[in-house]
């Protein structure tokens, strides 16, 4: 690690979750090394190169493609973020974004034409508690594991 920076944790995380988040987040340079554990990798090494042919370790960039009407060619989104990737596909399709939801929509992405006659939709939302959600019927119970059977996930 080439230095430590400190971040405040409320950047990273939304309000709803922030008593869950880490104390530590670890990221190496260049992602050429990783952080192990002896629980998850039965590993006594904290740090080693990645070994070959393990994947879902990824770098923190990544690309998005965007096709469809108002999209602005080739547009600039050097500050965009996973994150919103969620709300700019809501928004896209004229289904209101939660008020809870991180990130934001890229409307760079978008012609001003676009931008201007499709504005976001937001809704007043909270996030629901386990505790809160409406249990299924004995009849949807078996409705759902039927389906899954068919899919071939249950057996």
């Amino acid at each position: 690690m080439r230095s430590i920076v400190h971040a405040q944790v409320n950047h990273a995380f939304a309000q709803a979750v922030i008593d869950e988040a880490p104390d530590l987040m670890f990221f190496p340079k260049d992602l050429r090394y990783c952080a192990y554990g002896d629980v998850n990798f039965a590993s006594k090494s904290w740090f080693a190169p990645p070994h070959d042919g393990r994947s879902g370790f990824h770098r923190m960039n990544g690309i998005v493609a965007l096709h469809g009407p108002g999209v602005r060619p080739q547009a600039p989104l050097g500050a965009a973020s996973i994150v919103d990737l969620t709300p700019t596909i809501l928004a896209a399709l004229h289904v209101p974004i939660p008020s809870y939801m991180d990130g934001r929509v890229l409307q760079e992405a978008f012609t001003d034409d676009y931008n201007t006659a499709h504005r976001p939709l937001y809704a007043e939302s909270e996030l629901t508690a386990a505790s809160e959600v409406q249990e299924f019927s004995a009849e949807d119970e078996e409705e759902v594991a039927k389906r899954l059977e068919d899919l071939g996930y249950l057996g």
